[in-house]
């Protein structure tokens, strides 16, 4: 028996978030983007030509050990 591709459409889904809620913050996060334009310059030779674009972004996040904190030695002051 074949399982259908809604069934595990679904199922990939809830693991994914079940993942996404186990971690505390993202360790590795891949942004990707795409741009088209379509210009339509005033040149009589060109009448129009397209641009593609693309970007890949790649953000790591430091483990809390190496995060810097503002770190305060005053002590406070006992308010009469």
């Amino acid at each position: 028996m074949k399982t259908p591709p809604w069934i595990l459409s679904v199922l990939f889904v809830i693991s994914a978030c079940m993942i996404a809620v186990a971690q505390e913050y993202p360790k590795i996060e891949v942004p990707v983007g795409f741009s088209f334009v379509n210009v339509h310059p005033d040149l009589t030779p060109i009448t129009s030509f397209n641009v593609f674009g693309g970007a890949v972004d790649l953000y790591i996040t430091s483990p809390p050990f190496l995060e810097s904190r503002p770190t305060s030695t005053a002590t406070p002051k006992a308010v009469a």
